[in-house]
């Protein structure tokens, strides 16, 4: 909310309604020269071990300097620059190692680089600003730019600039930057790593190695770091609004009734709550497909769980009330079997080495045919046909006076 400009009270809701507006929105960034990323370069006697990268959690594989920080990149075809947000691994004073996955941006950068035997050039930006960052974690089109969506989030255009040792521009304003290559076919050990489901799943592992060629950063730079562990953390803060978002625009777009759609954060984004107005024969089913099918949930949203307009889908008191009393055991609860993210804690061995997976979807919806003297009457103090809304306002006005702490 701070860094969106507006109330820090205000709900969940309502700023996943500020982020709507302006995520679609697109500013060109400002190149500059002048940049108080540059104020300090160590490019002869490079030493990650110089910058207090932490031993996050007890047990994890190493120091990790890439928690909340994203590596800038290009796509060596098209030319556009891509940000992503990827744990790194300090392996030695001038090597880290990287969990990229070939399915994102920067994987399908290298693979494309690997193929002419070319190495990868990149920057490691560490410390901009709290929305460069969330625009880094955030699903973008890969025909788009994510520096120019920071933009229209921040309502005003990036300052950027360009990198000493290769021709990327990254944050004027970051706290580090750290240049380097991705070497081709080529792999160090990396984790493990308690991440965003609140476990420590994956083991030691070789991954993407990557070469560090030289340092900027500002003095006294401060480095950002995210623990990421049980809910809730910076992961899922990020996750729970931007997917959310995501989502919500291809289910319009494929003109599903929708109300709202909410990832909780609670629920380490694992879930996806849809809330519909207008119901029709499996409806519950096309929205679990059209989740199964986005690129962007490959590795979340596990479970999408479908109701109706009368429950807010931000409240997961009302969620799990619908979920345990709406859906059918049997004929409402549907499997498709997906690729998933190996990081998933309920895997087998096997499941995690091929990226098998399952998304479930529970339909929490009423019969389509039932009448409305067959459905459930909901027993809630919101429902008028329960409590008259007179009732409701005079309970409402007078609940301090019955001796109630105020709510």
């Amino acid at each position: 909310a701070c860094a969106l400009g507006v109330d820090p009270e205000t709900p969940v809701k309502g700023i996943i309604e500020v982020l709507e507006s302006r995520i679609g929105e697109v500013k060109n960034p400002k190149r500059v020269d002048s940049a108080s990323c540059k104020e300090n370069l160590m490019d002869d006697d490079i030493n990650l071990f110089n910058f207090p990268v932490p031993m996050i959690h007890s047990g994890q594989g190493g120091r990790y300097i890439g928690t909340w920080a994203f590596l800038v990149s290009e796509d060596p075809e098209t030319g556009i620059t891509n940000w992503g947000m990827y744990r790194v691994m300090v392996c030695s004073k001038d090597l880290m190692s990287g969990l990229i996955l070939p399915t994102s941006g920067l994987g399908r950068a290298v693979a494309k680089n690997e193929k002419e035997n070319k190495s990868t050039p990149f920057a490691l930006v560490i410390g901009s600003d709290p929305l460069t960052a969330y625009i880094s974690a955030t699903p973008i089109a890969t025909d788009e730019e994510e520096v120019k969506h920071a933009g229209g989030l921040r309502e005003e255009s990036v300052p950027i600039t360009k990198c000493t040792t290769n021709d990327l521009f990254v944050p004027a304003n970051s706290e580090i930057v750290i240049e380097g290559e991705i070497l081709p076919e080529t792999w160090l050990p990396e984790g493990p790593f308690g991440e965003f489901t609140g476990y420590r799943v994956a083991p030691r592992d070789f991954r993407r190695a990557l070469k560090v060629n030289s340092i900027m950063y500002r003095d006294n730079p401060i480095l950002t770091v995210s623990s990421l562990g049980v809910p809730v953390d910076d992961t899922d803060i990020v996750q729970a609004s931007s997917f959310s978002i995501i989502l919500k625009e291809e289910l319009k777009s494929k003109g599903i009734p929708i109300t709202d759609v909410h990832m909780p954060p609670e629920l380490a984004s694992t879930t996806i709550v849809v809330g519909v107005e207008d119901l029709y024969g499996n409806i519950a089913f096309q929205i679990g497909y059209i989740v199964s099918s986005h690129p962007a949930f490959a590795n979340y949203g596990c479970h999408v769980i479908v109701v109706e307009s009368d429950v807010n889908v931000f409240d997961l008191d009302e969620v799990f009330h619908a979920l345990a009393t709406r859906c059918h055991p049997e004929r409402g609860i549907t499997a498709i079997k997906t690729p998933t993210s190996t990081l998933i804690p309920y895997l087998n061995r096997r499941e995690k080495e091929w990226g098998y997976g399952v998304k479930t979807i529970f339909d929490c919806t009423w019969p389509r045919e039932w009448s409305k003297v067959e459905k459930p009457v909901y027993v809630s103090f919101s429902n008028n046909e329960i409590y008259p809304e007179g009732i409701q306002e005079k309970v409402i006005e007078n609940w301090e006076d019955y001796g109630y702490e105020k709510t």
